[in-house]
């Protein structure tokens, strides 16, 4: 890595210095419900906190309502037996809606940039790859 000259340590010395503070966390709507609003606590403290700005938090509270509609419909799903023919109806349609909520949560995430790019993918590939396996860390 080059060293740096006196002027460019001055001048990241001094953004730091004058910087405004970043903003905070955009807060959950008020019409999510409470799992819905832990799902907007990860995904918006998982990036900074300029990250969302007003139109994409529309869509960040759609990809929440979506993820918690889709805990609730596997939730449901675990109660059921597939095998019971009584209930294979109800398996169905669970079935059916626990598919669109899962493309409707990929659409959203594509779109709020929350999915790993195909280059962070690809590196974490390398990394893996190049890792020593844990049994061959002590010898």
């Amino acid at each position: 890595m080059p060293r740096k000259s006196a002027e460019a340590l001055a001048g990241e010395y001094w953004r730091r210095l004058k910087a405004p503070p970043p903003p905070p966390h955009p807060k959950p709507p008020a019409y999510l419900n409470e799992r819905a609003k832990a799902i907007w606590h990860d995904v918006v403290h998982s990036r900074p906190s300029d990250y969302f700005d007003v139109p994409n938090q529309h869509l960040l509270a759609g990809f929440c309502f979506a993820a918690a509609t889709a805990d609730v419909v596997a939730d449901l799903m675990a109660q059921l037996d597939p095998t019971d023919v009584k209930q294979r109806r109800r398996w169905n349609t669970l079935q059916i809606m626990a598919g669109r909520q899962s493309k409707l949560m990929l659409t959203l995430a594509t779109k709020l940039r929350l999915l790993p790019t195909k280059a962070q993918a690809e590196r974490a590939l390398q990394e893996a790859e190049q890792a020593v396996p844990l049994w061959e860390r002590h010898k």
